[in-house]
């Protein structure tokens, strides 16, 4: 692992992102982060580890007493008041587990805490991402992303060779995935090139 903690290099600020809301944030010792891109596994691993920390009880029946949302917050979560993520996240007496999407150049980095990182096949991205796009788009959510990406061939083009934010090269009209998982990987396996 690197010997220096990483550093936030970018504010990513989109219609469901804000990587500026974990500034108010106050880590614990025990807390766990999970950092997964989109579409990559994030519910799963979120049940696994709340499995882990409810072993004594169903981690189903936990969630459907207090929400999944409120278990495991999304902190950079653009469209939820921050105030209630913040104040959810402080009143949980147990291990805290806490969902990002944001690389490690855009999250600040507490060492304290224990990061869990998953990423997949972007093709795989790519896919489910396209069945959760469409879905915005026939549910005609006003933030639902430019409807000019309605036909999947135009969506793959613009989504594998465009960025949002000009440091990134894929992922319009969200935010990069390979990006995601290169920065958490030159973090825990250096390379001899920056």
């Amino acid at each position: 692992m690197a010997d220096a903690h990483p550093r936030v290099l970018h504010e990513y600020k989109h219609w469901i992102l804000d990587s500026t809301r974990w500034e108010d944030f106050t880590p614990r010792d025990d807390d766990i982060v999970i950092a997964t891109p989109y579409k990559c596994g994030t519910t799963w691993m979120q049940l696994i580890v709340g499995s882990l920390i409810y072993q004594e009880r169903s981690i189903h029946d936990t969630l459907a007493e207090v929400g999944y949302h409120s278990l495991s917050p999304w902190l950079d979560m653009a469209r939820a008041p921050v105030e209630e993520t913040l104040a959810a996240l402080e009143e949980q007496e147990r291990r805290r587990f806490i969902k990002t999407h944001l690389p490690l150049d855009g999250l600040i980095f507490y060492p304290e805490a224990k990061y869990i990182v998953v990423s997949r096949d972007p093709r795989d991205v790519f896919m489910s991402l396209w069945n959760h796009h469409t879905n915005w788009r026939r549910a005609r959510l006003p933030e639902a992303p430019p409807s000019e990406l309605d036909d999947m061939h135009a969506f793959w083009r613009d989504w594998i060779t465009r960025g949002t934010f000009q440091w990134e090269s894929e992922g319009y009209p969200y935010w990069s995935n390979l990006r995601h998982a290169q920065t958490w990987w030159r973090y825990y396996t250096p390379l001899p090139y920056s």
